[in-house]
């Protein structure tokens, strides 16, 4: 009866170790968009509106420096509300009127910012959280690549490439759309008004 447990256990260790192995080295999927996100996709913002989204407070944004299948320029925007941060990537148009194209939700719990009262504040274990980079390269992927990443431990302050990635996201130049991917061996520039000597 023993040896029969002793089977069981190590063909159910060899089992649930396979799972993990292979989950492991699937491409990360993309989670469900709750509806106040998904209404978002294909909104469009007029000019006059500047940052302004319905609803939502703006946290960064700015341009990939390529153009969309459609000859748009593609941006992206980092924008938030009471409870869910979000990615977004746009089209610019010439007017400078923008169309959100896709969003994914950002790990709020990661991020170097918390929400007290409707706005961002800075928490104090900020130099240890997360920001969302643009400037990512990625050994897997010929893609513009966005990353959650980190600053490396002693170059705090100091611009620098830095392997510590959390989660990564491509962006599709010609549709806009995001797509996560695994962060191994992915790497962001991290810019810094202090650069180190």
């Amino acid at each position: 009866m023993k040896t029969m447990m002793k089977g069981l256990l190590v063909t159910a260790l060899v089992v649930v170790g396979g799972f993990v192995m292979s989950a492991g080295n699937a491409q990360c999927a993309d989670e469900p968009l709750p509806p106040e996100v998904k209404k978002l996709i294909g909104m469009r913002i007029p000019a006059k509106a500047g940052d302004v989204v319905p609803g939502w407070k703006v946290m960064g944004a700015g341009i990939f420096g390529v153009k969309t299948g459609a000859g748009q320029e593609l941006g992206y925007e980092l924008l938030y509300q009471q409870d869910i941060s979000i990615l977004v990537t746009d089209e610019l148009d010439s007017d400078h009127s923008r169309t959100i194209i896709d969003a994914r939700i950002l790990p709020r719990q990661l991020l170097t910012y918390k929400v007290e009262g409707g706005k961002a504040v800075r928490k104090k274990n900020a130099n240890r959280m997360y920001f969302v980079e643009h400037g990512c390269k990625s050994e897997n992927y010929e893609a513009v690549v966005v990353g959650l990443v980190r600053s490396e431990n002693s170059k705090i302050g100091c611009e620098h490439w830095s392997s510590q990635v959390k989660r990564a996201w491509s962006i599709d130049v010609d549709s806009g759309r995001i797509s996560e991917i695994s962060p191994r061996g992915v790497s962001c520039l991290i810019q810094s008004e202090s650069i180190c000597q």
